[in-house]
């Protein structure tokens, strides 16, 4: 058996859950997908790159399936969207954001809602102040939690906040968001194209991200369930920083 195989077998083989991997059996296995990437023999013409890359984890491709229970709707009113809004005193918007916070997850909000909230709090992500920050980017993310399903093309709206989003120390919040919007690595419905490029951005962060284990669970699902949206180009830039 391969120095490759012996690593993948580990995390998925009789069933093992990700989450019981350590991150030294994680790193390994990334890293050995990552050559096993790199070798002519994936990258033959003869298949698809995509279809050989499934290859390096077993079992077919599943998704997990998701069912939103939010039996009661939360109503949005102009006011809600006031009160969390630039306009309004800076103690009663962080105030009436936490209560939100809570609300927003639990809840099944309109169609219109999520877009709304988000926007009303979307100065705050470029405040110096991490405490602020932290604030919105806890509201937004409860927001994708609670709505889930629900969200449809507004995912891709969501993915380039977490994308652009300029403070590092806020890595650990970003990742976390990113871990719901994709369901563990499972979905990238609207967001597919760009995945591929945040990937290399925060692997070059990736020796000094606090939650390394998070984020080798998060590429070995990625890339184990996501394969075809991950093409040659990206996966050499995968490699190169790694």
């Amino acid at each position: 058996m391969s120095e490759f195989d012996k690593n993948l077998a580990h995390p998925f083989d009789g069933g093992t859950q990700v989450e019981e991997i350590e991150e030294e059996s994680l790193n390994a296995t990334f890293l050995s997908a990552l050559k096993y990437m790199r070798s002519s023999q994936v990258m033959s013409k003869e298949k698809g790159f995509g279809s050989k890359l499934k290859d390096l984890f077993l079992g077919p491709r599943t998704k997990p399936v998701h069912r939103n229970e939010h039996h009661k709707e939360l109503v949005i009113t102009a006011e809600h969207i006031q009160d969390v809004s630039p306009s309004s005193p800076a103690n009663n918007r962080e105030r009436r954001i936490l209560e939100l916070t809570q609300l927003v997850e639990k809840y099944r909000l309109e169609p219109t809602a999520p877009d709304a909230l988000t926007n009303a709090v979307k100065d705050l992500l470029q405040s110096n102040d991490q405490h602020k920050r932290t604030v919105a980017l806890n509201f937004i993310h409860a927001i994708i939690r609670g709505q889930d399903e629900e969200l449809g093309m507004l995912r891709d709206y969501y993915f380039l906040l977490i994308f652009k989003h300029q403070f590092r120390e806020d890595q650990p919040l970003l990742l976390r968001m990113l871990v719901t919007l994709t369901k563990d690595g499972h979905n990238l419905s609207y967001i597919d194209q760009q995945i591929g490029d945040l990937l290399v951005q925060w692997l070059n962060d990736y020796s000094v991200c606090d939650n390394k284990k998070d984020f080798l669970e998060l590429l070995v699902n990625l890339i184990k369930y996501n394969s075809a949206f991950i093409d040659e180009d990206k996966a050499m830039e995968l490699f190169k920083v790694y």
